[in-house]
Formats: C-alpha cells, structure tokens, sequence
C-alpha cells in the first residue's frame, strides 16, 4: 500500500510513510461518518 510516494521505485510499507496511518483513520472515520449520515 502507498500512500504519500506517488510512483515509489520500491514497496512502501505503510509504517513508514509519515502520517499515512493518521490519514487512514480519519479516511475510515470519515467514511463511516457519511454512511451514517446516507443510512
């Protein structure tokens, strides 16, 4: 998974993109915020 390294020449793992797994979470939360809101 990349997150933050557009066109990465090796595998990225996602704990070493800075800030992806912040930007993961509030994606998820807001996904689920809107299905809520939509539901």
């Amino acid at each position: 998974m990349q997150f933050a390294i557009p066109h990465a020449p090796r595998r990225v793992r996602l704990a070493q993109v800075p800030g992806a797994v912040a930007r993961l979470v509030r994606g998820v939360l807001v996904a689920l915020g809107v299905m809520a809101v939509l539901g």
